[in-house]
């Protein structure tokens, strides 16, 4: 059947459904809905959320609603994306792979201690909090534009990243606001 731009796309009574790949209608999202992915009984069993992909474009979805209660994500990607301005996976503990490129993402809270190994930035990102993230390396974070738009970075607990003065370094050197405008806390 065919998703024209504009049709809610809308997932009711899954809580057993633990991949969904939509990124080949990804252009044509407006409204995503995943509330009903938990359910009080079986919590959630959605692992895998992919909306987009490097290379499409999608200028109509701003949220996804009831994100929150898919708390056993490990997957999520909203490449392409453009109007996701914000994601808040502070629920999401069990994240292990985040992908933002080509979307408007331009702030990500993600949860304390989620074991998250693979970050792909937005060229939009512009503040970055990593609070005890055990698994993240320097290595393991990409952004096309090596995070030139980042006026605040602060990283607790991570020392895959404070233990590499290279992920410092490199954005220091491509950043394009003032140092009196930087705010820069590694601990």
């Amino acid at each position: 059947e065919m998703v024209n731009l504009g049709d809610p796309i809308r997932i009711y009574t899954a809580p057993n459904i633990s991949g969904l790949d939509l990124s080949e209608m990804g252009e044509r999202l407006a409204v995503l809905t995943i509330n009903n992915v938990y359910d009080d009984l079986l919590g959630s069993k959605l692992k895998t959320l992919i909306l987009g992909k490097v290379g499409m474009e999608n200028n109509s979805l701003e949220s996804i609603s009831g994100l929150q209660n898919a708390n056993r994500l490990e997957v999520l990607e909203v490449s392409g994306m453009k109007k996701i301005l914000s994601l808040d996976l502070s629920n999401q503990k069990q994240l292990k792979t985040l992908r933002t490129k080509g979307s408007g993402v331009n702030s990500i809270i993600l949860a304390q201690a989620c074991p998250i190994s693979e970050l792909e930035l937005s060229d939009n990102i512009t503040t970055i909090n990593f609070n005890q993230l055990p698994q993240l390396t320097y290595n393991n974070i990409q952004s096309d534009n090596n995070l030139a738009n980042v006026y605040s970075i602060n990283i607790i607990n991570t020392p895959g990243v404070s233990n590499s003065w290279g992920f410092i370094w490199n954005w220091y050197q491509n950043k394009t606001k003032s140092d009196d405008v930087c705010n820069v806390n590694i601990n």
